[in-house]
């Protein structure tokens, strides 16, 4: 079991940080993959490097050690620290799905520029720590037991029940109906406009030939974004479910079931974060050719952009 563990967390940390890393890089690189979307697709990558950088390997160095090695200031550092990223993934996915909504429902409202995109990304990230890991972060006890030391949330039940829901609405629930709302009215407008293109004999064929490129460059991005939001929270929510069931149903922890569902959650909560740079390069010929100039230290092939 260690030795699966050891090569399962080693293998997610070093996939991970590559491709979490490429994404980053490529917006460092190229100019013009700096996109207000863009911006957000590297900010679910900044979360995920760090998690694939720092606590994918703790869970390596758990399965040889008792207890929590790495002293007191890094207790509190850590203990708070993954619910945080989540929250951070989760929201991010939230504003792409609005942004997105805004692009395609209202393209004549003002755009996000780069630098409101920037503030939005901090305050993603202040909401979420504030929200999440600093509430957590007054409940970390860093206690010694026997010859080592424990780091952990000392929540007194009842408030962990409140927390735990909160989390559960807050984080999870309300996000994801904005999101799917968001989709839904982005995917029945984008079928709507190809329809009126498809019966509008009024522009010239050049003319219809651009709109058509243009809808199918919209339509792809928004496919892929899909496609992005889905894995997250196929990897993510089943998760939060297990936790759930842990807490109010403990009774159910004793089942063979329930030791199988928990570990294969576990597994899919890491795999999540290494599931963006692959669909990013599967679905995105931008990407894609970015990634092999980084790679091969050379200039990336030039494709169509996806869209705005």
């Amino acid at each position: 079991i260690k030795l699966i563990a050891t090569i399962f967390f080693s293998v997610i940390s070093a996939l991970g940080v590559t491709g979490n890393l490429l994404v980053i890089i490529t917006l460092i690189r190229w100019r013009e993959m700096r996109t207000p979307c863009n911006y957000l697709i590297a900010n679910i990558s900044a979360a995920d490097l760090i998690v694939t950088l720092m606590l994918s390997p703790l869970r390596v160095v758990e399965q040889y050690t008792r207890g929590w090695i790495f002293g007191e200031v890094l207790c509190y550092v850590f203990a708070p620290l993954q619910d945080a990223l989540v929250s951070v993934s989760v929201f991010t996915f939230t504003a792409i799905a609005l942004e997105r909504y805004r692009a395609i429902i209202h393209p004549f409202k003002p755009k996000l520029n780069k630098s409101q995109v920037k503030v939005l990304i901090a305050l993603i990230w202040v909401f979420c720590y504030s929200g999440t890991g600093l509430p957590l972060a007054f409940f970390v006890t860093y206690a010694k037991k026997g010859q080592g030391y424990l780091c952990f949330a000392a929540i007194p039940k009842d408030c962990f029940y409140i927390f735990a829901l909160y989390l559960v609405i807050v984080f999870i629930t309300l996000p994801l109906l904005l999101q799917m709302v968001c989709y839904g009215r982005v995917i029945c407008a984008l079928k709507a406009k190809d329809a009126i293109q498809k019966h509008d004999n009024s522009d010239s064929l050049v003319q219809r030939e651009v709109s058509r490129q243009r809808l199918d460059k919209r339509r792809r991005l928004v496919k892929m974004l899909i496609v992005l939001m889905a894995v997250f929270h196929v990897c993510y929510v089943p998760r939060g479910v297990i936790m759930l069931i842990t807490e109010f149903a403990p009774f159910l922890r004793h089942s063979i079931a329930f030791a199988f569902a928990d570990i294969s959650t576990m597994l899919l909560y890491y795999i999540k974060h290494i599931m963006n740079p692959i669909i990013l390069c599967w679905m995105s010929a931008d990407f894609r050719g970015c990634f092999a100039g980084v790679c091969c230290c050379g200039q990336r092939k030039e494709h169509a952009r996806m869209g705005s």
